[in-house]
């Protein structure tokens, strides 16, 4: 079958043709076209995470878990887990801004050894955390949508709970329209990408805004705020565990927030200047969401009714509830319709960035179906991932229909799945060769040593708590079915049914094909005479944008060296 053409121009002088370059060395051919600049990078990222919109959906979670406190402590420290992290990422994507990010990462830390093994078992934990993150997310705006007819007095037979068929049908059907809506904007010229990113930064912006100010007018003049000892010193365990236990599980509240600001290095290949743009992007949409999504946590503290007016409410998303009791029924209509758009747009924003990893996943030969998935449309564009995406993510869906917690799950399933990738790349259990601080080599061997030793530990122990937390036991029931031990499973079971894939690893330092090219030819993938086969990660790190000064020059440029 005829491949198609894609459009492509000699690179102009500067940093579009530097770009080329740097994937040329590392033996990619670049078919992607470089729409980006910085704020399409940070808005990947940012918009993907959605700090406004994740933290309403998972608050009466964090609440009946932990409490107020525990809330806020959790928040406060995760701020500091992902600006660490969020600043290694950075410096790891200015050496290597590929769409693949993640697993190539992850791939080149396992060293020569385990390079090969590691790069496909995280590639397919990748694939399992931004398709699941698609399909889980697109419910947040049907619940809120559902929510509208309890304001209305309108009601479906059996009510709008879980347990109900009728409403797990409805549900769906809201759930799929969202999805689908949301992907349908990834099938648009690229040029209207740029417009979608940030019109929904602005959108999230707006949110914000009326959240802290007519929101809390609204409960001032109405039931009134909660008072900071409660806000600050409040717990509340319906766990049935320790009030130790329960405060840890708060984290799932907290880390859950700012889960996907490595989006900035999916796009990676369409950025310009990628080696500094894509690190900065991602060092700042991670600080950004997470301090954000602490100001929106403390306001949501302040501002909920008291505990007896919020046992009351019934609604599938309490916030519908919680903004007629505050600033009226107009003002939920409001507040509804604008969370509903924010999240059916950093959705979209999502499918953008997921569907970049998968093309460079697909390009590598590692999914099923790669020759198709990593073949480029015309225009320079992925859209067989999106395809993809749009296949699996409705098929996930149909869960929710059979068992809305064994949906539900899927949250926890794909966050389990990116915290343990990102594992992948951060700690050194005994397979790998190099230490976090080994990888962080700046220019010339020179080091000041300090700040890299003071991320590392606050990176890696960040993940490694965000891993740990959502796969904990839940309690057995007939109802109970929890995805993210089976998702997980899955995927290793493939690697184990593709072993003779990971064979052989001495002889390539990144994952791909056992002999010959590396990816499927007409796909812009590596090949063995293009990339030096012992060409390493420390070498690229010298030549990297974001060096020894690691937050500062993420922060406030550095100059591409």
């Amino acid at each position: 079958m005829q491949e198609p053409k894609v459009e492509r121009t000699d690179p102009p002088p500067g940093d579009a043709a530097q770009d080329a370059l740097d994937l040329q060395a590392v033996g990619y051919e670049p078919v992607l076209k470089r729409y980006f600049g910085f704020v399409e990078s940070f808005s990947a990222s940012f918009c993907a995470m959605n700090f406004i919109g994740v933290t309403r959906m998972l608050l009466y979670i964090g609440l009946s878990t932990g409490g107020p406190a525990a809330l806020f402590s959790t928040s406060v420290i995760v701020v500091f887990g992902v600006t660490a992290t969020a600043a290694v990422l950075a410096e790891i994507c200015s050496a290597l801004p590929l769409s693949g990010s993640i697993y190539i990462w992850a791939s080149e830390a396992a060293g020569k050894r385990w390079a090969r093994l590691t790069g496909f078992v995280v590639a397919w934990w990748a694939c399992t955390a931004w398709i699941s993150f698609t399909a889980s997310n697109s419910q947040g705006p049907a619940q809120y949508l559902l929510s509208l007819m309890v304001l209305f007095g309108s009601d479906i037979p059996g009510g709008l709970t879980p347990e109900n068929p009728n409403y797990r049908y409805i549900l769906f059907a809201v759930t799929l329209g969202c999805l689908w809506l949301a992907l349908a904007l990834n099938y648009l010229p690229p040029r209207y990408f740029s417009w979608t990113f940030r019109f929904t930064v602005g959108l999230l912006f707006v949110d914000l805004l009326l959240s802290v100010t007519w929101f809390p007018v609204g409960v001032s003049r109405t039931y009134g705020f909660r008072s900071a000892q409660e806000v600050f010193t409040g717990r509340n365990n319906t766990t049935g565990f320790s009030d130790a236990w329960a405060w840890v599980l708060s984290f799932y509240y907290a880390g859950y927030a700012p889960v996907g600001y490595d989006a900035a290095g999916h796009v990676s290949e369409e950025t310009r200047n990628a080696s500094t743009t894509s690190a900065r992007g991602i060092f700042w949409s991670g600080f950004a969401s997470a301090v954000l999504a602490l100001v929106a946590t403390i306001v949501w503290l302040f501002c909920i009714p008291p505990d007896d007016i919020l046992a009351t409410f019934d609604a599938p998303q309490p916030f519908v509830q919680i903004w007629a009791a505050s600033i009226g029924r107009g003002g939920a209509v409001v507040m509804t319709v604008i969370a509903v758009l924010g999240l059916i747009l950093s959705t979209s924003c999502a499918v953008t960035a997921s569907s970049r990893l998968i093309f460079a996943i697909a390009r590598d030969g590692i999914l099923p179906g790669s020759r198709w998935i990593a073949k480029p449309s015309p225009q320079g564009q992925p859209r067989n991932a999106v395809t993809v995406i749009l296949v699996v993510s409705t098929l996930l869906l149909i869960i929710s229909i059979g068992s809305q917690v064994a949906f539900t799950s899927l949250l926890s399933a794909g966050a389990t799945s990116m915290s343990t990738g990102q594992v992948a790349r951060l700690t050194r259990p005994s397979l790998y060769q190099r230490v976090l601080v080994d990888l962080l080599v700046p220019p010339a061997g020179h080091s000041e040593g300090v700040q890299e030793q003071q991320m590392e530990p606050w990176a890696v122990g960040s993940i490694v708590l965000h891993h740990w937390i959502p796969v904990q036991p839940v309690p057995p029931g007939r109802d109970v079915l929890s995805s993210r031990v089976s998702l997980h499973g899955s995927d290793l079971q493939l690697c184990n049914r593709h072993h003779g894939w990971c064979v052989n690893i001495r002889d390539h330092l990144l994952v791909g094909h056992p002999r010959g090219s590396m990816a499927p030819s007409g796909t812009g993938g590596r090949d063995e005479e293009a990339r030096p086969r012992d060409i390493d990660m420390r070498r690229r790190l010298h030549r990297s944008a974001v060096n020894h000064e690691m937050v500062k020059a993420v922060a406030f440029g550095a100059d591409r060296t």
